[in-house]
């Protein structure tokens, strides 16, 4: 029977597609994805060192009504009625025995905030990438670390949010992140419809044009039927 392929992304589009490095002003990095009234809010932050400045007070989310075209700037926020705190969990909290157990990945993260092996600038860089990345996979590991905020409920609007360093010491700092959301549409990703194949000698080879598709999807699941109804998954961590 001819086999049927198909394509899946990992359905976290919220995600951002990979740590943020710059030799700029730190800064915190952000994406939105709405879905049925909720505003999903994965934050990440440029490089390690920005995120060190994080790790103790957290990040601090502010939400105003905006109707204007133009972004707000970080004053349009000062009598802001609406405002969450994220931060990631101390290094005694049990819910990362939790995470351990689910994601073997989980252990960037904890090294990379509470126990740095080394001063080694390319190391560091290589855990905070892995680190951020694997945040990017699991939703209740970026809660974990402190990254991810879900706004529940909102009447149907245009939002503005502003994430910065809940910590005074770093606000100035850090560059904040600004983002405008219409709650009143659900995100949509793009679809995959650049994928190819090429089958030769019992083997199928598959290609799809990932450029188009990064700001929508960090990885993707490969699944593959016999009869175009039950679908195998074929790779057990998404394919990067």
């Amino acid at each position: 029977m001819k086999n049927t392929l198909t394509l899946t992304a990992l359905l976290a589009s919220f995600i951002l597609i990979s740590a943020l490095r710059s030799n700029a002003q730190n800064f915190i990095a952000a994406k939105a994805f709405v879905k049925d009234n909720n505003v999903y809010l994965r934050c990440v932050p440029n490089n390690n060192t920005t995120l060190s400045d994080l790790k103790e007070k957290g990040i601090s989310i502010k939400r105003i009504a905006w109707e204007q075209n133009t972004l707000p700037d970080t004053a349009d926020f000062k009598q802001a009625t609406v405002v969450f705190s994220i931060k990631a969990l101390t290094s005694s909290d049990t819910s990362w025995s939790e995470r351990f157990k689910k994601n073997e990945e989980a252990g960037f993260v904890y090294n990379l905030l509470f126990k740095p092996t080394n001063n080694n600038v390319a190391d560091i860089d290589v855990v905070f990438g892995m680190a951020m990345l694997s945040c990017n996979f699991d939703v209740q590991l970026s809660k974990t670390a402190g990254l991810f905020y879900a706004d529940e409920n909102i009447p149907k609007g245009i939002y503005a949010y502003l994430i910065q360093a809940a910590d005074n010491k770093y606000a100035s700092k850090i560059k904040p992140a600004i983002l405008l959301v219409n709650t009143g549409i659900n995100s949509q990703l793009k679809k995959i419809d650049s994928l190819k194949i090429e089958a030769k000698h019992k083997k199928v080879n598959l290609f799809w044009n990932e450029a188009e598709l990064k700001n929508d999807y960090a990885g993707y699941f490969i699944e593959r039927s016999e009869d175009g109804k039950n679908f195998i998954q074929l790779n057990k961590k998404p394919h990067i």
